[in-house]
């Protein structure tokens, strides 16, 4: 039976659990974080980690200073010494890249682990692996929890906890399964290339959006630049971007061009602050017609200068 959980929102908190963790042989540990669902951009919202006695569950919202506060615990996720059991970590350690420069060492991953079993699902949740591995049915309905808002709950308390709880108990019964079928090296392996994951900005992230298979090849510029414009919106309200406006209208307003101020104030969808100055003038500014049919281009034409000049 593990101590009661421990709720930490202070440097100084950081920093007492740091030096009992840095003397364990290995931490469990998960993240919870938003991904552009209820603010702008890769926030993190919660560090879950269990020693084996007590979990942990770090707060970086209070903190003044969360890359400064933390960093007694991050040196614990860069030192080789501790080994670091996660469940499908790739999203984790991407954002501890991305948001910290944080480059996570001598990792072991229950996924990877069920992985190389080949015995079924190969992107197996956390608790159903639980539930197959160990027989224990933990509760999931926190998992599209807002994890910015606070408090947290007792309900969202126990879920994060129990993300990180049972981790020792599977990574343990994965290792023994993989060492009876002689593949333990295979484990090794790809856990060791998990050090290697690295966080790469894309150059042209609306290539991604699914609405410009709706375009033509001539009309990709324009998309593109609308969703350069949202993007900057977004940034500036700290909001996800399809609350400025939704993916589906981004092709929907390159085929049907609004062309004048009065028609943008009427387009539906959009969020108000587009609909004022200085974007409604910006979109007033395009103009389909001053595009060419040079998709592969990342310089913004003159009638859209304004994006590169920062409006």
């Amino acid at each position: 039976m593990s101590n009661p959980i421990q709720y930490l929102t202070t440097a100084a908190e950081v920093q007492h659990a740091a030096d009992i963790l840095r003397t364990a042989p290995r931490i469990a540990i998960d993240l919870e974080f938003d991904d552009m669902r209820h603010r702008y951009g890769r926030n993190l919202a919660l560090i879950q980690i269990f020693d084996g006695q007590t979990p942990y569950l770090i707060d970086p919202l209070p903190l003044t200073n969360p890359a400064h506060d933390l960093e007694p615990l991050f040196a614990i996720l860069r030192d080789p010494a501790v080994e670091k059991v996660f469940h499908s970590c790739k999203s984790d350690i991407l954002l501890l890249d991305e948001v910290y420069g944080v480059h996570v060492r001598h990792i072991t991953d229950t996924s990877v682990q069920y992985t190389l079993l080949a015995e079924a699902d190969n992107n197996i949740s956390l608790g159903r692996l639980i539930q197959a591995e160990l027989g224990i049915e933990v509760d999931k309905g926190e998992q599209k929890s807002n994890w910015l808002k606070r408090p947290l709950t007792e309900a969202q308390m126990q879920y994060a906890a129990n993300d990180v709880l049972y981790l020792f108990e599977l990574a343990d019964r994965l290792r023994d399964k993989l060492a009876a079928l002689g593949r333990t090296h295979w484990a090794e392996e790809e856990n060791a290339a998990l050090e290697d994951v690295r966080y790469s900005r894309d150059e042209r992230p609306y290539l991604r959006m699914a609405g410009k298979y709706r375009i033509l090849p001539q009309e990709l510029p324009l998309f593109r630049d609308l969703y350069l414009l949202r993007d900057q919106v977004a940034r500036q309200l700290d909001r996800p971007p399809y609350m400025v406006f939704a993916n589906e209208r981004l092709p929907e307003l390159v085929r049907d061009l609004p062309r004048n101020l009065n028609a943008w104030k009427a387009a539906r969808g959009l969020h108000p602050e587009l609909k004022r100055p200085p974007y409604l003038d910006q979109l007033a500014a395009l103009s389909a017609e001053d595009f060419v049919p040079t998709p592969s281009r990342l310089c913004l034409p003159s009638s859209v200068a304004f994006l590169s000049a920062g409006g």
